[in-house]
């Protein structure tokens, strides 16, 4: 079993065309030049936990899935999620409100 969480992500836009890499076709911004506008950055309100099995999950786990605190997304996928929200007029995704 392997378990991780990840929690405070911020998706950015790291190779916006204003991005400014520090040579042709570079994807990752120089951030001292180039530093990040509010909207190429979008915090992600919760925590990521994914559990990877290669047998039955425990009671434990089972517990703790039914309990409530966790919602399951099958195939939830950050690069995707973050790709979505910020290049939404052109995917043309519809990203809920996360509004607490």
């Amino acid at each position: 079993m392997r378990i991780s969480l990840d929690t405070d992500l911020v998706m950015s836009a790291e190779s916006s065309p204003a991005a400014g890499g520090s040579a042709p076709g570079d994807w990752c911004r120089n951030l001292t030049t180039h530093p990040l506008a509010p909207h190429e950055a979008v915090p992600f309100p919760y925590g990521v936990v994914e559990v990877k099995l290669q047998a039955e999950a425990p009671v434990w786990l089972e517990a703790l899935v039914t309990s409530g605190l966790l919602l399951v997304v099958p195939k939830f996928s950050k690069f995707l999620h973050g790709m979505a929200v910020l290049y939404q007029p052109r995917t043309g995704a519809s990203i809920p409100s996360f509004a607490a």
